[in-house]
């Protein structure tokens, strides 16, 4: 039934050495991706450069670049370094011609006119409000602008930094401009992670480069930025394309340093094959170019790089050896980011090796240096490796200090972050339940299993969105009207791109126009998102705030129904230590903490043995029992079972656990919570007004190259006659948005499509009207008024209750509780149509007698189960919420 969007997914080895080895390749490969950042300081160091400020005022931030080289660099000078007026400073600089550009203190920003010859002798210049100084153009300063409020974290003001350069640049119709805020938009959501967004603006880049045999420089920079795209989103083959394309052109301009950078990138694609030695062989490559010119910037990165192959491969002393030739010459160069990664790096060999106090003193070195280079993200990696190395040492307290020195960081760099693909990606990138689970462990066998639970309840809050702590958001509040009149323009335009490619299929047109109508959803849905993210800058368009305060457990237990029990897991992945997962058991009156004798791996295991094929893996589910159930079965002494999961537990359903003679379901009524903060929270949401209408139940059988839904208009029929109420068939956006509020319950038997990476991609299909386009989106969802006595959601499709492993607030489920829903029947796979029909109606009809959703649900399944045995047929919907 639907599109079976994730039910294969790969349970990810989410290993914290593989993260840290992505996150130094990640690095490394931003610096190499943009020429500038080696263009100066990868060559023959023949001549100095000498600089006088004459200003009257400090200057804090000198560039220099080739004049071949449009894109400024790296600030040439040291972390913290001011050059105060009338005080001189002096760079070693490869023979060539150069720019400079520079910024006062004070914000005025400019770029020198005149070349600087450093062909043949050393130069010596002075900063003055002189002639041969002029003004960044406005293109060029706001994408000087963009860059500086990346570099300091600010990607939301550094996009909206980059819409306004491109208007301004297709108002000239300046075609360089337009190519270069291009790749600056690519560069900007690549390094936040939104590589589909990267990819397209990339990619428009480079079709505008197609029209002419200008820009040679601005060329090998995008084939830079589209080459490491690819290789991020697994496309190797045409990442080597690109690639190979990137060196052809270094090649024929005879540009050493170019090739060297082109070899360079060309391994980092094997490397992320993992084919280890062909990465090392193009490395090596490089490396040789490089020591052409004595030891530089491109030859301690190269190092590094091969250190990290062997790394992979489990060489730790040929590791270890390229890390330690690669430190002094990072050292030499002071450069902070880079340093900070060599000395964490040697800190983990030393780490495995037991030497665990050199280790520590490691870490120690580069917690400074990633501080000095703005990089929370390197210091969570520090402070984390390094509460490991203290707890392997058996240093404790130590461990737990470290733990939430992490813990500290992460939370304010997810409050920094406004737009939530931004937090998406952070949650991801961080690493971020780690801490949050080394600390429940610690905090549970130290004797404080209350502390312990409150940081489980702190990662889990992380997700948990200030909208069940306030009223209804009318997130259209606030919007420029203009913004909100582009709104409906732009997602009329990508409704029609979409319709005329849906048309170009069926027709059998050419694999060309195919392609070409494709390339036009693409840009069509880039336009529209970053419209989304504009109207979220300008007017708080869906702008919302993490909630990181979370209910105590005599608030927690205030919230429990009598009869019940709520089990709480945290399961974390090891890094060489035992035990690494707790769950937390609360009643009325009890709260307990037990260590599990079982990590992330096992489970992940079991549970993708059980999604590669829920018919015939189902012995996975009582291996799952064994793990997860059976070591507190004693403590299970109620009726009501409320479930708070975590990472791959997402994906299974508890209701068909057994121990290989009966099912949980048996035996409990099983609900499920995002947190036990959530529960509360709904628990104590203001009292609702009495619903004026019982029901309403829509069904759309039908979506754009998808099955028809067979069983979906009988289904909502029979759903609507037990409710009392009239089926809305051929349900459309605009039937929902009038008819959903002061409703009890809310039906829809629907097509829906999730996307786990981007979840406010994820939509339900329903049909078009009006203005609205029949794609009911997460970001719709949350401006549905559920609140005048919604007690119940149904969501009657594939996927619609699926979590990613980051648990992400975008997801369905959540997206009702936000409108107001107090609960929401949802399905983990994509079902079969006619066993859901069969389930789910005879759910509605145990409503009639029971007031208990979640034991309603609980006889349906075993109703259910009489004609349909496998628990791929009856297990899949569970309740979330209030049970």
């Amino acid at each position: 039934m639907g599109n079976n969007v994730i039910s294969n997914i790969h349970i990810r080895d989410y290993s914290f050495l593989f993260k840290l080895v992505r996150y130094v390749l990640i690095t490394i490969l931003i610096l190499i991706s943009e020429k500038s950042f080696i263009s100066v300081l990868g060559q023959d160091i023949t001549h100095s450069l000498s600089m006088t400020n004459s200003l009257n005022t400090p200057i804090c931030e000198i560039y220099i670049r080739p004049v071949s080289n449009p894109y400024w660099g790296i600030n040439r000078l040291p972390a913290n370094k001011r050059l105060e007026n009338n005080e001189t400073y002096t760079w070693s600089l490869e023979a060539g011609y150069y720019r400079i550009r520079f910024i006062s203190c004070d914000g005025r920003d400019f770029s020198d006119t005149t070349v600087i010859d450093l062909t043949e002798q050393d130069y010596t210049t002075t900063f003055s409000w002189s002639s041969s100084v002029s003004s960044c153009d406005d293109v060029c300063n706001l994408r000087v602008q963009a860059d500086s409020l990346l570099s300091t974290g600010d990607s939301i003001g550094a996009v909206q930094s980059l819409q306004d350069a491109l208007r301004l640049a297709e108002l000239t119709n300046n075609q360089l401009d337009e190519i270069e805020v291009f790749i600056s938009f690519g560069s900007i959501y690549e390094r936040t992670g939104n590589y589909a967004l990267a990819l397209n603006n990339y990619e428009k880049a480079f079709a505008l480069l197609s029209t002419s045999s200008e820009y040679v420089s601005v060329r090998v920079q995008t084939l830079a930025g589209l080459t490491f795209v690819y290789t991020q989103i697994g496309r190797y083959s045409e990442a080597l394309k690109v690639g190979i394309e990137r060196l052809n052109i270094a090649e024929s301009l005879g540009d050493r340093n170019l090739i060297s950078d082109c070899l360079f990138q060309l391994g980092s694609i094997y490397f992320s094959m993992r084919e280890y030695a062909l990465a090392r062989s193009y490395w090596e490559k490089a490396l040789t170019i490089d020591h052409e010119t004595q030891f530089t910037y491109n030859t301690v990165v190269t190092l590094n790089a091969i250190g990290s192959s062997y790394w992979e491969e489990g060489n730790q002393e040929m590791a270890r050896k390229y890390y330690l030739d690669a430190l002094p010459i990072a050292e030499e160069f002071n450069d902070p980011e880079l340093l900070g990664t060599i000395y964490h790096t040697l800190g983990l060999l030393y780490r495995r090796d037991g030497n665990y106090s050199v280790a520590i003193g490691y870490f120690d070195r580069a917690i400074p240096y990633w501080r000095s280079a703005s990089d929370r993200v390197g210091e969570i990696f520090s402070y984390n490796d390094r509460g490991l190395a203290y707890e392997l040492n058996s240093n404790f307290v130590e461990a737990i200090t470290d733990y939430r020195a992490s813990v500290e960081i992460i939370e304010k760099i997810l409050n920094d972050a406004v737009l939530d693909q931004a937090v998406t990606h952070l949650i991801t990138e961080t690493q971020n339940f780690w801490p949050y689970e080394r600390l429940a462990v610690l905090l549970t066998q130290r004797g404080d299993p209350i502390t312990a639970f409150e940081y489980v309840e702190r990662g889990r809050a992380i997700l948990t969105r200030s909208e069940l702590i306030k009223g209804q958001i009318d997130y259209r509040a606030n919007v420029d009207q203009n913004l909100l009149n582009s709104e409906r323009e732009f997602a009329k335009l990508r409704r029609d791109a979409q319709a005329n490619l849906d048309q170009l299929r069926k027709s059998g047109a050419t694999d060309q126009d195919i392609k070409a109508a494709e390339y036009a959803v693409s840009e069509a849905q880039t336009n529209y998102q970053q419209l989304l993210e504009r109207m979220q800058l300008e007017g708080g368009y869906l702008a919302r705030e993490l909630a990181f305060s979370i209910s105590t457990i005599p608030d927690i237990q205030a919230a429990l129904p009598p009869n019940t029990t709520l089990i709480e897991y945290s399961i974390g992945y090891s890094q060489v230590t035992d035990p690494d997962s707790v769950v937390f058991i609360i009643t009325n009156t009890t709260f307990d903490a037990i260590i599990l004798d079982v990590d992330a791996h096992e489970i992940d295991k079991e549970v993708h043995a059980f999604i590669s094929s829920r018919v015939a893996n189902v012995e996975a589910l009582t291996n799952l029992y064994f793990s997860v159930i059976a070591p507190i079965a004693d403590k299970l002494r109620t009726f009501r079972i409320i479930i708070v999961p975590n990472r791959s537990l997402n994906f299974i359903p508890f209701t068909a656990l057994n121990d290989g003679s009966n099912y949980l379901v048996d035996k409990y009524s099983i609900s499920l919570a995002p947190s036990a903060t959530v529960l509360s929270l709904l628990h104590n949401r203001s009292v609702s007004p009495q619903p004026s209408k019982a029901a309403l139940v829509l069904a759309q059988p039908s979506a754009p190259n998808l099955p028809l839904l067979r069983f979906a208009t009988a289904e909502a029929t029979e759903v609507a006659r037990i409710f009392g109420t009239q089926p809305v068939l051929n349900a459309s956006e605009t039937d929902i948005r009038s008819k959903v509020t002061g409703t009890a319950a809310l039906y829809i038997a629907a097509h829906t499509e999730l996307d786990p990476l981007d979840p406010f991609a994820s939509v339900i299909h329903l049909a078009p009207s009006g203005t609205d386009d029949g794609v009911l989106e997460i970001r719709e969802i949350y401006e549905l008024d559920l609140s005048k006595g919604t007690d119940l959601v149904v969501l009657s499709g594939c996927d619609t209750g699926s979590a990613n492993m980051y648990e992400s607030f975008g997801q369905l489920n959540r997206a009702f509780m936000a409108a107001g829903a107090k609960r929401i029947i949802a399905s983990l796979w994509s079902v079969d149509d006619e066993a859901t029909a069969t389930l789910l109606t005879t759910f509605v009809q145990q409503l009639n007698n029971q007031t208990d959703y979640a034991d309603a649900l609980r006889m349906a399944m075993i109703k259910t189960r009489k004609q349909f045995p496998e628990p791929y047929y009856w297990a899949s919907f569970q309740l979330t919420g209030l049970p």
